[in-house]
């Protein structure tokens, strides 16, 4: 006797088997997410920390002509443009995560010989000497 097709063995998936595949992928998925949410805001941080490089580069510059650091207030306006020299086209004062980077000078106004220029960094936990968690100073 012939068995009719409704009790032929099929061949394909069960649904159990599908779930766990669904599952297995759904966990490496996030698994990678992690991971590169983790590599994008450490590739943001070396970006802050070029930009306080280049920040500090600017600052030994103008303290090499001008014989002290730009105040707290104008530093901005000192860097992009003094004088006529522009030691930074375009001083970065905020990233693209808005986090700021703070700019403070040490000593008399009159001869301010020390600066601290610091930001807050997505990755770091450490606390810097002025301010956010990443921090350079004249004497580094």
């Amino acid at each position: 006797m012939k068995l009719p097709n409704s009790f032929k063995k099929s061949s394909g998936f069960t649904l159990i088997e599908l779930l766990i595949v669904i599952a297995i992928i759904g966990i490496l998925i996030s698994i990678v997410l992690a991971a590169f949410s983790r590599a994008q805001a450490q590739a943001r941080d070396g970006k802050r920390k070029s930009d306080i490089e280049s920040i500090r580069g600017a600052l030994e510059q103008y303290y090499s002509d001008n014989n002290a650091y730009p105040n707290d207030a104008t530093w901005v306006a000192n860097l992009e443009n003094s004088s006529g020299s522009v030691y930074l086209r375009d001083v970065p004062e905020k990233d693209p995560q808005e986090n700021s980077y703070f700019y403070t000078t040490t000593g008399p106004t009159w001869n301010t010989q020390k600066y601290c220029i610091s930001t807050a960094l997505e990755t770091g936990s450490e606390t810097s000497l002025c301010g956010g968690n990443y921090s350079r100073t004249a004497q580094d």
